[in-house]
């Protein structure tokens, strides 16, 4: 998806966000209400995903990079890298110190990608230690 198709996505997700949070919700019950923030909060979320962009993809790209410097021949690919990797960690295989610290980082990084799109209040919390 090119720059401005993803700005023009983001405008239109942002008027949609706008018109039920501006003038439908002032108009429901509260259910109705309830509904539309969740509504409007999926947009937000899908927003900051769309922002974020190949940098949601970081997880992968690490295990790509991991296995190919283990052994090119044991390179994971696809849907089932992390399976594999979920695998891997079970059968002790990134056990030793310098492997174990490298793994620590990555979920870390992958957990903070994601709270970034899904919760970035959250992640403030976490990185302030509150």
């Amino acid at each position: 998806m090119t720059r401005r198709s993803k700005d023009a996505l983001d405008a239109l997700l942002q008027i949609t966000r706008d018109t039920l949070s501006d003038r439908v919700l002032p108009l429901l019950d509260q259910d109705g209400r309830y509904t539309v923030r969740m509504a409007a909060n999926a947009i937000r979320i899908t927003q900051r995903a769309i922002r974020a962009g190949d940098a949601s993809c970081g997880l992968e790209m690490d295990l790509q990079a991991l296995y190919s410097s283990m052994d090119p021949a044991l390179e994971a690919e696809g849907k089932d890298t992390r399976h594999r990797f979920a695998a891997d960690i079970r059968a002790g295989r990134f056990d030793d110190t310098t492997s174990s610290q490298q793994i620590r980082r990555m979920l870390r990084d992958d957990v903070q990608r994601r709270l970034r799109v899904s919760n970035p209040k959250y992640l403030q919390k976490l990185l302030d230690g509150s």
